[in-house]
């Protein structure tokens, strides 16, 4: 049970991340000044 647990935490940090980085890339494309 423990390790589920540890599995599930760790699978919605990756997705957190991910999306994270997709926000990151996508405001990077649309405003010129995060670019720099």
């Amino acid at each position: 049970m423990h390790g589920s647990l540890f599995f599930f935490s760790s699978m919605l940090l990756i997705g957190y991340l991910c999306f994270c980085a997709q926000t990151v890339a996508l405001n990077e494309h649309r405003c010129p000044k995060f670019a720099s």
